[in-house]
């Protein structure tokens, strides 16, 4: 959590989930539960600590019926469900329930389906590169006393590229929504590879953190990119929609179970706040076209 509020380019979802299951633990530990009680109630804690934060409770409960591989049973689902909507309803007064993207009106037509094929198969290749590298450096971190002078030197390099463009710092919801409010940049595309790159470095360097939030604005930025290029070529498409399957395919890719990543995206309504349920676009997005 220190690193993510010192202005890291790594994601928080790490935190509160793993708190959240500890907790679980613990309480599956006193109360002298079954090991398979035990299991459901970590994984509920860990989808606690997720609805707690972002306030998105439906997607936390697929985040533990997908990811933890908790058995699709009726009894576990009730549960899951049970502990995520009392979690994000405890907290809301605290956390708050504001939208914390704003996009403008996604519009579909019959050229839509075809968008939807070619940034599948560009972002997924993308994010397959993205996803090696980033793995492969949380896995061989550093933890040993050199994290001291890795560290410092990775702020160092991160304080450096911010003080000439501050969209770096954080883990990216800035990026994405300064990309949502259609702004653009011939450098984009260089923006987005340093992003990767901090990403990369940060976690190489100790630092602890997730890559769901980064994730999210560099499939922002590239389903802006692909659409945009598209557009060049004399395809007309939606930004909007270029963006948000830009996230779909990308943290489809990541994460690997999809369902978290595409059921939501059609669950707009317009003039109204609305929320994804989804893990992918777990951050609520409002429409702006009042």
């Amino acid at each position: 959590m220190a690193i993510v509020a010192a202005g890291a380019s790594i994601g928080k979802e790490g935190a509160p989930r793993e708190l959240g299951a500890l907790f679980g633990g613990s309480l599956s530990k006193g109360l002298h539960l079954f090991i398979s009680d035990r299991q459901l109630l970590i994984a509920c804690g860990a989808g606690a600590g997720l609805a707690s934060v972002y306030q998105v409770p439906f997607a936390s409960a697929l985040f533990v019926l997908e990811t933890l591989g908790v058995c699709w049973k009726l009894k576990n689902i009730i549960i899951i469900l049970a502990t995520t909507y009392v979690s994000a309803y405890c907290t809301k007064p605290i956390v708050g329930g504001h939208a914390l993207y704003i996009i403008d009106k996604v519009t579909i037509d019959s050229s839509s389906f075809i968008q939807a094929i070619i940034l599948a198969l560009f972002v997924t290749a993308l994010a397959i590169i993205f996803g090696y590298f980033a793995k492969k450096a949380s896995k061989h971190h550093i933890t040993g006393k050199e994290i001291l002078w890795t560290l410092s030197f990775t702020f160092m390099i991160l304080g450096g590229l911010s003080a000439y463009l501050p969209i770096f710092m954080g883990n990216g919801q800035v990026l994405a929504q300064w990309i949502f409010s259609g702004n653009s940049s011939a450098y984009l595309l260089v923006i987005l590879i340093i992003k990767c790159l901090l990403v990369c470095l940060l976690l190489r360097s100790g630092a602890y953190g997730g890559t769901l939030m980064p994730s999210f604005a560099i499939g922002v930025g590239t389903g802006y990119l692909i659409t945009v290029l598209l557009g060049n070529f004399g395809f007309s498409h939606s930004l909007s929609l270029g963006m948000l399957l830009g996230i779909t395919v990308f943290l489809g890719t990541m994460l690997d179970p999809p369902n978290r990543n595409s059921l939501g995206c059609w669950f707009y309504r317009y003039r109204r706040s609305y929320r994804i349920p989804t893990y992918t676009s777990k951050y609520p997005i409002k429409d702006n076209k009042q």
